[in-house]
């Protein structure tokens, strides 16, 4: 297998040149019609509660002995790995329950097409959720109470371009296993369905608008953020403002900024910085809310490799974690006390990279490789 095929789709896309234009960005109030959303709010819908005294471990995707992907679990402290499936045909991506008691992920079947199933933290007890055939099942996201999965049907990519369908938004009941979709009418191809942590909003990203959509589920209140980057907008630890990825112009060339849209007041900061010479993605909030990590690339025209920033929830005291341009770093995760972020990283140069699973303590700036090869990982609380 090419190794090329074992990263992310997300970095993939950060090593191809940035061409879209920029939009003028604003958030504006938009109608219901065409919302039809199914009771993804439900009762006592609270983040589930964290592990009962268990330590964090993180969960990974590697490689078994037939090069098929797969789930492993591993400490933050590295050790040796103890693989929690062993699917036929691998794994395709997966998210962790908010309380760390189970795992979701998207099983690949042998027409190229993948289905839900559910594991135990220990890999056990392996359930097959949702049968997605003939389409695939993917981009998991679970409801904060941990009683829902959201998710993305798409049509199987096709055999000569690769390309797949529109996607479109679905939700599945762990227990009954009943699903359905989420939206209708013309704003029904969508991906990204993100939660707040406390559940009472959604937001995705809507191909028809272009633009990322967030709908509070207690009120029906319902806004509209442009973006021309096709990537998912990020929560706040406390609700009612996100982060949204837009393309910028900056003199003779284009980069990625980050904008935080505050829905109370409709209000737009460019957290990046007006004269930011850079391509800034994929943010992540610490759990306190006090800090936000993210991905920069700079200069956004070259090919370098991405590194780890961080910055205060307000865009001050921005600095790098990592600052070699060989390596390309991606999709920071924090631990759940905030103390360590664990991420993916990679050679940029090399025709077939083998992407590593590194951990860093943000305190001290120190940093570990634990998985080689290892990609996409994630903490289990």
């Amino acid at each position: 297998m090419n190794r090329l095929s074992r990263l992310s789709a997300f970095d993939k896309a950060a090593l191809a040149t940035l061409l879209c234009l920029a939009l003028v960005v604003g958030i504006a109030s938009w109608g219901t019609g065409g919302i039809g959303l199914p009771d993804l709010l439900g009762e006592g819908n609270k983040a589930a509660s964290d592990g009962k005294g268990r330590s964090p471990s993180l969960v990974y995707i590697g490689w078994d002995q037939r090069d098929r992907s797969q789930l492993y679990q591993l400490s933050p402290q590295g050790g040796q790995p103890k693989a929690l499936t062993g699917e036929e045909h691998g794994v395709g991506d997966f998210a962790v329950a908010p309380d760390g008691s189970a795992i979701a992920y998207s099983a690949r079947r042998q027409d190229g097409g993948t289905d839900l199933v559910v594991v135990d933290r220990e890999g056990r007890n392996r359930r097959r959720l949702l049968d997605c055939s003939p389409e695939s099942c993917g981009g998991l996201q679970w409801s904060p109470d941990g009683r829902r999965l959201a998710f993305e049907r798409r049509d199987n990519p096709d055999a000569q371009s690769g390309s797949s369908g529109n996607p479109q938004l679905w939700w599945v009941e762990l227990a009954s296993g009943h699903s359905g979709p989420i939206l209708d009418g013309a704003d029904s191809f969508a991906f990204g369905l993100r939660w707040s942590r406390s559940g009472s909003w959604i937001s995705y990203y809507s191909t028809g608008l272009q633009a990322v959509r967030a709908y509070n589920l207690e009120d029906g209140r319902d806004q509209v953020i442009p973006s021309n980057m096709e990537q998912p907008a990020v929560w706040n630890p406390s609700g009612g403002a996100l982060l949204v990825p837009q393309m910028r112009q900056l003199g003779d060339h284009f980069g990625a900024h980050l904008l935080l849209a505050d829905l109370a007041t409709g209000k737009l900061v460019d957290m990046s910085g007006e004269s930011q010479d850079a391509e800034d993605g994929f943010p992540a909030w610490s759990p306190d809310g006090e800090w936000i990590a993210f991905r920069r690339r700079s200069p956004p025209h070259l090919l370098v490799g991405g590194q780890l920033w961080l910055m205060r929830a307000d865009g001050s005291e921005a600095r790098p974690l990592t600052s070699d341009p060989m390596l390309h770093h991606g999709m920071p995760t924090w631990s759940p006390d905030g103390q360590q972020i664990t991420y993916h990283r990679y050679p940029v140069m090399e025709n077939r990279p083998t992407p590593e699973v590194w951990v860093l303590e943000t305190a001290s700036g120190n940093s570990m490789k634990v998985a080689s090869p290892g990609n996409q990982p994630a903490w289990l609380p």
